[in-house]
């Protein structure tokens, strides 16, 4: 895979140069016992419809194209079953090269494949393997970016969207504290009229209780007043009928 060459100040050769770093401080702490560093191994450079690569590490059987672009078994069967060009480049048919990856097979290979090379050749082979290498590196250091450009893209909507969200809440709040301050001087409203009108019904039952008074007071009155009437009467009829008597006496002792 050709390409322009790297600055060494670059953003990929600085995490180059901290993956090597890291990888050689683990292996010195593990000794061996543990598999080989991340950093160190390749992974599958397949990407999806949506833009995400597989990223699978290359620790068993892999396919190489020509265009040095390797993938895992599963995704170079999914793809060249039906294709035969490669999935990133599409630039006509490609060779293929079916590579075990496991370190195992990577130590016999390295071990056979350069014997009886010339120094020169053991040097041109070193270089192509190397620049293989790097070529890797700087394809997963793309995906990688391309994975965090697409993750701060849906950071800044997700911010957009919870900005806007805000404003619509911010709204609603405005919305209903206005509303909130309506209904509470609506209910000191309701509450004057309320403690209005109790007062007035206080003065209307006072009012009632004087009228009730002075109604039994003339009831009272009233059921008095025709005894007094038949009292009178009757003394008046006394009184004449004593007249009446003492004129018969008067006219007896005059016939006399």
């Amino acid at each position: 895979l050709a390409q322009e060459p790297v600055p060494v100040s670059s953003p990929l050769v600085l995490d180059i140069q901290a993956g090597l770093r890291e990888a050689a401080t683990m292996a010195d702490a593990s000794e061996g016992s543990e598999p080989m560093h991340r950093f160190l191994v390749l992974h599958c450079n397949y990407c999806g419809q949506d833009g995400s690569s597989c990223a699978r590490q290359l620790d068993q059987v892999g396919w190489i194209c020509a265009c040095s672009h390797v993938f895992c078994q599963e995704h170079a069967k999914e793809w060249f079953q039906a294709h035969d060009d490669c999935p990133l480049c599409r630039d006509g048919p490609v060779k293929l090269v079916k590579t075990d990856f496991s370190r195992t097979a990577m130590r016999r290979k390295m071990k056979t494949s350069l014997l009886g090379l010339t120094p020169s050749e053991l040097v041109e082979a070193c270089d192509h393997a190397l620049n293989f290498w790097v070529d890797q590196k700087a394809i997963e250091y793309q995906h990688h970016h391309h994975g965090l450009e697409s993750l701060k893209r849906r950071h800044r909507e997700f911010e957009d969207e919870l900005q806007h969200r805000l404003r619509e809440l911010d709204g609603s709040a405005a919305s209903l504290q206005e509303e909130q301050q309506h209904l509470e001087s609506e209910l000191e409203t309701t509450g004057l009229a309320s403690r209005r009108a109790a007062e007035h019904l206080h003065r209307s039952k006072r009012e009632l209780a004087e009228v009730e008074d002075k109604y039994i007071s003339l009831k009272r009155q009233l059921s008095m007043d025709p005894r007094r009437e038949l009292l009178a009467s009757g003394g008046g009829a006394r009184i004449a009928s004593l007249g009446r008597g003492d004129g018969a006496g008067h006219s007896s002792l005059q016939s006399g």
